[in-house]
């Protein structure tokens, strides 16, 4: 998986026993950023519609305070409105469109002391505060950030301290808290900061357990999918010329038959033979003799159209073409200009002196229709034009007259 400076990130060698051991979970460097980066961009981590719901409830919640003080509600709901709602939607909107982590945190910090903020404010003025009212909420809300919004675990801790500072302020200062209700505000709101710390660190180590696993799950099956296509290519291919071999071409050649797809045909083939290349590996020796084969096997490859011909190592010294959607005049071509690229070339062989003249000889069949004939008749019949080519003094191309068609 690739990150920003273009390399690539091995998630495989990071061992989930040793994340989750962690007190604080946390990646090396560049994996952590690749974490916060997708954490950013995965919409289902960030529940907007569950957000949405509890905003509502909030603003429902000025009824309740109309009723812990009577006679507060249009104040309430003028906080609420005015104050609490926009700012709250404004983070929703950066939730849901932000790509940016360090966007996300701040609007999930936002939210959450902006609601403690506003209980705050409705309540400061009244004569009988309830206290043990707002350090109720303080800590419903950062349960609700830790756990609903999943805050990291820093930014709850920030939260936390924030509301802290807040609370301490207000209960030392308002003349309506009297000194016997700080012990149990105090406690109350410790205790439910360690939940949502502990609840934060709980959602980090899954968080991070979870993703660390997907990745590995990905990594692995790329890779094996990575294997199945270099063994399918192994498989598939002639280990020496690289060519594909004899099993390929079968399989090629009778699914195009089998399809009998008319667009395909004509189809034709051609057989070809190096010349005297029993001679060759006795005079130059069977290394020389590979070295021919493979350079004679670049020609024939670039010879063909990439995407719709094969051409393949048949065995030996001998390779065939197959040319699907060629008439026997095109196919006819492209043997004569392989056969004449073979001859002007050079081979440069290293155990011999200076550079060999090789030829090729070529036989050519066409089918016209799937339905008269099938590929082993196709292959006999280029096979008995390259024995021709042979017979008839090597270095050249010859057709097979009788070609495959209605009778």
């Amino acid at each position: 998986m690739p990150d920003q400076s273009g390399g690539t990130l091995n998630w495989t060698e990071l061992a989930p026993t040793e994340i989750g051991r962690r007190f604080v979970p946390r990646f090396p460097k560049l994996f952590e950023q690749k974490f916060l980066r997708d954490r950013a961009k995965d919409r289902d981590h960030n529940p907007i519609g569950l957000v949405l719901v509890c905003i509502l409830l909030f603003d429902l919640g000025s009824i309740s305070d109309n009723m812990i003080v009577h006679g507060i509600l249009a104040r309430s709901l003028l906080v609420h409105f005015t104050f609490y709602t926009p700012i709250c939607l404004a983070c929703v909107f950066v939730l849901r469109y932000s790509t940016r982590y360090i966007h996300q945190e701040i609007a999930k910090f936002v939210v959450t002391i902006c609601s403690t903020v506003t209980s705050f404010i409705i309540f400061c003025p009244v004569q009988d505060v309830p206290a043990v009212v707002l350090a109720s909420r303080s800590i419903i809300m950062v349960t609700f950030g830790a756990l609903i919004l999943r805050q990291s675990l820093k930014s709850t801790f920030l939260a936390n301290l924030a509301i802290a500072i807040g609370q301490t302020i207000f209960l030392h200062t308002c003349p309506s808290v009297t000194s016997s209700k700080i012990p149990i505000c105090t406690s109350m709101t410790i205790a439910g900061m360690v939940v949502s710390l502990l609840g934060s660190l709980k959602v980090e180590r899954t968080d991070r357990l979870a993703y660390l696993l997907l990745r590995q799950s990905e990594s692995n099956a790329t890779q094996l999918r990575r294997a199945n296509r270099e063994l399918a290519a192994i498989a598939q291919s002639d280990g020496l010329t690289g060519l594909s071999n004899r099993r390929h071409f079968d399989s090629v050649s009778q699914t195009l038959w089998r399809d009998r797809d008319v667009e395909s045909f004509p189809v034709s083939i051609i057989m070809a033979d190096i010349d005297h290349f029993k001679h060759l590996n006795d005079t130059h020796g069977h290394l020389a003799g590979d070295e021919v084969l493979i350079q004679v096997a670049q020609l024939l490859r670039a010879s063909i159209r990439s995407g719709h011909d094969v051409v393949a190592r048949f065995g030996g010294e001998e390779f065939v073409l197959l040319l699907p959607g060629m008439e026997a005049q095109k196919a006819l071509e492209i043997a004569e200009r392989v056969t004449a690229a073979v001859r002007q070339s050079r081979l440069e062989v290293p155990s011999a002196p200076h550079p060999l003249r090789v030829t090729i000889s070529c036989g050519v069949a066409t089918a016209l229709f799937p339905d008269n004939a099938d590929i082993t008749e196709l292959i006999a019949a280029a096979d008995h034009a390259l024995y021709q080519s042979k017979h008839a003094g090597r270095d050249q191309v010859t057709f097979h007259n009788a070609q495959l068609q209605p009778a």
